[in-house]
Protein backbone atom coordinates (compact mmCIF):
# COMPACT_ATOMS: atom_id res chain seq x y z
CA UNK A 1 0.00 0.00 0.00
CA UNK A 2 2.96 2.53 0.83
CA UNK A 3 4.50 1.67 -2.66
CA UNK A 4 1.29 2.37 -4.39
CA UNK A 5 0.83 5.60 -2.53
CA UNK A 6 4.13 6.31 -3.09
CA UNK A 7 4.60 5.66 -6.40
CA UNK A 8 0.85 7.82 -7.23
CA UNK A 9 2.14 10.72 -5.15
CA UNK A 10 -1.06 9.71 -3.08
CA UNK A 11 0.27 12.16 0.16
CA UNK A 12 1.82 15.29 -1.90
CA UNK A 13 -0.65 15.37 -4.52
CA UNK A 14 -4.29 13.95 -5.08
CA UNK A 15 -5.08 14.04 -1.39
CA UNK A 16 -4.70 17.26 -0.88
CA UNK A 17 -6.24 18.14 -4.88
CA UNK A 18 -9.30 16.03 -3.29
CA UNK A 19 -9.37 17.69 0.06
CA UNK A 20 -9.28 20.66 -1.63
CA UNK A 21 -12.34 19.81 -3.64
CA UNK A 22 -14.61 19.11 -1.34
CA UNK A 23 -14.11 21.41 0.73
CA UNK A 24 -15.05 24.18 -2.06
CA UNK A 25 -17.37 22.14 -3.58
CA UNK A 26 -18.77 19.94 -1.02
CA UNK A 27 -17.81 17.06 -3.37
CA UNK A 28 -14.31 15.61 -4.19
CA UNK A 29 -13.12 12.18 -6.26
CA UNK A 30 -10.56 9.96 -6.95
CA UNK A 31 -10.21 7.53 -9.50
CA UNK A 32 -8.58 3.98 -8.94
CA UNK A 33 -7.64 1.78 -12.30
CA UNK A 34 -5.33 -0.36 -13.70
CA UNK A 35 -2.84 1.24 -16.16
CA UNK A 36 0.99 0.92 -17.22
CA UNK A 37 1.73 4.36 -17.18
CA UNK A 38 3.58 4.70 -13.74
CA UNK A 39 4.88 0.82 -14.10
CA UNK A 40 5.18 -0.43 -17.58
CA UNK A 41 4.15 -3.82 -16.10
CA UNK A 42 0.75 -2.46 -15.11
CA UNK A 43 0.04 -1.50 -11.22
CA UNK A 44 -2.58 0.37 -9.77
CA UNK A 45 -3.17 4.27 -11.01
CA UNK A 46 -4.90 6.71 -8.41
CA UNK A 47 -5.79 10.15 -9.57
CA UNK A 48 -7.57 12.72 -8.45
CA UNK A 49 -10.44 13.74 -10.60
CA UNK A 50 -12.62 16.73 -11.63
CA UNK A 51 -16.17 16.07 -9.11
CA UNK A 52 -18.37 18.05 -11.80
CA UNK A 53 -18.09 14.87 -14.23
CA UNK A 54 -19.08 12.20 -12.22
CA UNK A 55 -22.60 11.72 -11.53
CA UNK A 56 -23.83 10.10 -8.28
CA UNK A 57 -27.02 7.74 -8.49
CA UNK A 58 -30.08 9.11 -6.88
CA UNK A 59 -30.80 6.49 -4.81
CA UNK A 60 -27.30 6.16 -3.08
CA UNK A 61 -27.99 6.65 0.73
CA UNK A 62 -25.02 5.42 1.94
CA UNK A 63 -20.86 7.04 1.50
CA UNK A 64 -19.88 3.73 1.28
CA UNK A 65 -19.54 3.34 -3.25
CA UNK A 66 -20.36 -0.67 -2.62
CA UNK A 67 -24.15 0.36 -1.96
CA UNK A 68 -24.23 2.39 -5.14
CA UNK A 69 -25.89 0.80 -7.76
CA UNK A 70 -24.20 2.48 -10.63
CA UNK A 71 -22.44 5.28 -11.10
CA UNK A 72 -21.68 7.87 -14.23
CA UNK A 73 -18.47 9.41 -15.32
CA UNK A 74 -17.58 11.92 -17.82
CA UNK A 75 -14.78 13.43 -20.21
CA UNK A 76 -14.40 15.28 -23.47
CA UNK A 77 -12.49 13.11 -25.84
CA UNK A 78 -11.16 14.96 -29.39
CA UNK A 79 -11.01 13.22 -32.47
CA UNK A 80 -7.41 12.33 -32.39
CA UNK A 81 -8.25 10.90 -28.97
CA UNK A 82 -10.93 8.78 -29.79
CA UNK A 83 -9.21 7.78 -33.24
CA UNK A 84 -5.97 6.82 -31.78
CA UNK A 85 -7.82 4.34 -28.94
CA UNK A 86 -10.50 3.27 -30.75
CA UNK A 87 -10.13 3.74 -34.48
CA UNK A 88 -10.88 5.93 -37.31
CA UNK A 89 -14.62 4.22 -37.67
CA UNK A 90 -15.65 4.99 -34.32
CA UNK A 91 -14.08 8.40 -34.02
CA UNK A 92 -16.25 8.95 -37.46
CA UNK A 93 -19.55 7.74 -35.77
CA UNK A 94 -18.95 9.87 -32.66
CA UNK A 95 -18.51 13.32 -34.69
CA UNK A 96 -20.89 12.36 -36.87
CA UNK A 97 -23.56 12.36 -34.18
CA UNK A 98 -25.23 15.27 -33.18
CA UNK A 99 -28.61 16.06 -31.68
CA UNK A 100 -29.81 19.48 -32.10
CA UNK A 101 -32.30 19.21 -28.53
CA UNK A 102 -29.45 18.18 -26.32
CA UNK A 103 -25.73 18.71 -27.53
CA UNK A 104 -23.04 17.29 -25.36
CA UNK A 105 -20.31 18.22 -27.50
CA UNK A 106 -19.05 20.68 -25.09
CA UNK A 107 -16.09 20.58 -22.17
CA UNK A 108 -18.24 21.76 -19.07
CA UNK A 109 -21.75 21.04 -20.72
CA UNK A 110 -22.27 17.77 -18.65
CA UNK A 111 -21.14 19.81 -15.31
CA UNK A 112 -23.51 22.64 -16.46
CA UNK A 113 -26.38 20.07 -16.30
CA UNK A 114 -25.58 18.71 -13.10
CA UNK A 115 -25.35 23.14 -12.22
CA UNK A 116 -21.56 22.84 -10.40
CA UNK A 117 -19.75 24.68 -13.21
CA UNK A 118 -18.39 27.75 -12.10
CA UNK A 119 -19.16 30.69 -12.85
CA UNK A 120 -16.63 31.82 -15.04
CA UNK A 121 -17.15 28.27 -17.30
CA UNK A 122 -20.28 29.02 -19.10
CA UNK A 123 -21.48 27.63 -22.94
CA UNK A 124 -20.65 30.71 -24.54
CA UNK A 125 -16.84 30.15 -23.59
CA UNK A 126 -16.83 27.17 -24.55
CA UNK A 127 -17.82 27.76 -28.01
CA UNK A 128 -15.53 30.13 -28.63
CA UNK A 129 -13.05 26.92 -28.57
CA UNK A 130 -11.62 26.00 -32.14
CA UNK A 131 -10.96 22.46 -30.20
CA UNK A 132 -13.76 20.55 -31.13
CA UNK A 133 -14.88 17.15 -28.87
CA UNK A 134 -17.64 15.05 -27.80
CA UNK A 135 -18.51 14.29 -24.51
CA UNK A 136 -17.49 10.51 -23.31
CA UNK A 137 -19.30 8.29 -20.64
CA UNK A 138 -18.50 5.74 -18.73
CA UNK A 139 -21.18 3.75 -17.31
CA UNK A 140 -20.38 1.41 -14.52
CA UNK A 141 -23.09 -0.66 -12.63
CA UNK A 142 -23.51 -3.92 -10.80
CA UNK A 143 -24.81 -7.25 -12.03
CA UNK A 144 -23.72 -10.58 -11.57
CA UNK A 145 -22.11 -13.63 -13.74
CA UNK A 146 -21.48 -17.20 -13.49
CA UNK A 147 -17.44 -18.20 -12.24
CA UNK A 148 -16.17 -21.03 -11.30
CA UNK A 149 -15.06 -20.80 -7.71
CA UNK A 150 -12.02 -22.47 -6.43
CA UNK A 151 -12.18 -23.00 -2.44
CA UNK A 152 -8.79 -24.20 -0.29
CA UNK A 153 -10.60 -25.67 2.65
CA UNK A 154 -7.44 -25.85 4.38
CA UNK A 155 -6.38 -21.77 4.20
CA UNK A 156 -10.02 -20.92 3.03
CA UNK A 157 -8.37 -19.16 0.29
CA UNK A 158 -11.21 -18.40 -2.13
CA UNK A 159 -10.72 -17.36 -5.99
CA UNK A 160 -12.88 -16.87 -9.24
CA UNK A 161 -12.69 -17.67 -12.95
CA UNK A 162 -15.73 -16.66 -15.04
CA UNK A 163 -17.16 -19.62 -16.61
CA UNK A 164 -16.59 -18.32 -20.10
CA UNK A 165 -13.06 -17.93 -19.63
CA UNK A 166 -12.77 -21.45 -18.81
CA UNK A 167 -14.25 -25.16 -19.27
CA UNK A 168 -15.71 -27.50 -17.22
CA UNK A 169 -13.12 -30.27 -17.89
CA UNK A 170 -10.12 -27.42 -17.28
CA UNK A 171 -11.95 -26.30 -14.04
CA UNK A 172 -11.89 -30.02 -12.98
CA UNK A 173 -8.17 -30.81 -13.80
CA UNK A 174 -6.94 -27.54 -12.15
CA UNK A 175 -9.09 -28.50 -9.21
CA UNK A 176 -7.31 -31.98 -9.09
CA UNK A 177 -4.03 -30.82 -9.08
CA UNK A 178 -4.44 -27.41 -6.77
CA UNK A 179 -6.63 -29.74 -4.29
CA UNK A 180 -9.35 -27.08 -3.87
CA UNK A 181 -12.87 -27.85 -4.20
CA UNK A 182 -14.22 -26.33 -7.29
CA UNK A 183 -17.88 -24.79 -7.75
CA UNK A 184 -20.26 -22.93 -10.31
CA UNK A 185 -21.69 -19.96 -8.62
CA UNK A 186 -23.00 -16.67 -9.47
CA UNK A 187 -20.63 -13.93 -8.46
CA UNK A 188 -21.11 -10.34 -8.30
CA UNK A 189 -18.74 -7.72 -10.23
CA UNK A 190 -18.81 -4.50 -11.99
CA UNK A 191 -19.85 -3.82 -15.30
CA UNK A 192 -19.01 -0.99 -18.06
CA UNK A 193 -20.14 0.63 -20.90
CA UNK A 194 -18.18 3.45 -22.23
CA UNK A 195 -19.96 5.16 -24.82
CA UNK A 196 -20.13 8.44 -27.36
CA UNK A 197 -23.38 9.39 -27.72
CA UNK A 198 -25.16 6.31 -29.62
CA UNK A 199 -21.54 4.80 -29.87
CA UNK A 200 -20.47 1.90 -28.13
CA UNK A 201 -16.86 2.34 -27.63
CA UNK A 202 -16.13 -0.51 -25.55
CA UNK A 203 -17.82 -2.65 -22.46
CA UNK A 204 -16.90 -5.51 -20.22
CA UNK A 205 -16.14 -6.82 -16.72
CA UNK A 206 -14.08 -4.36 -14.41
CA UNK A 207 -10.81 -5.80 -13.31
CA UNK A 208 -11.81 -5.01 -9.83
CA UNK A 209 -15.00 -5.71 -7.94
CA UNK A 210 -15.98 -1.81 -7.33
CA UNK A 211 -16.15 1.29 -8.93
CA UNK A 212 -13.06 3.25 -10.24
CA UNK A 213 -14.97 6.45 -8.53
CA UNK A 214 -14.46 6.88 -4.36
CA UNK A 215 -15.41 10.37 -2.83
CA UNK A 216 -14.93 12.37 -0.42
CA UNK A 217 -17.64 14.46 0.42
CA UNK A 218 -16.99 16.34 3.93
CA UNK A 219 -21.10 16.01 4.54
CA UNK A 220 -23.26 13.63 2.89
CA UNK A 221 -26.88 12.92 4.59
CA UNK A 222 -29.31 11.05 2.98
CA UNK A 223 -27.99 10.81 -0.52
CA UNK A 224 -27.56 14.38 -0.17
CA UNK A 225 -24.16 16.25 -0.42
CA UNK A 226 -24.77 19.08 1.89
Amino acid sequence: VRHIFNENRYHSRARGDVFLNGIITNRGAFVVTMGDEIDPLGGVEIQSYDPRCIMLPPDAKSYDTKDWPEVFTVEPWTYAEIEDTFGEAKADECFGEINADEDFSRAGSFAHAQGVDDAGMGEDSQEENDNEFRDVYVHEFRSTRKVWRFLDVATQDVFDIPVDEMKKDEAMQIARETGTIVQQRSAPGVYFRQFCGDTLLREGWSQIQDFTVVPYFPYFVMGEVL
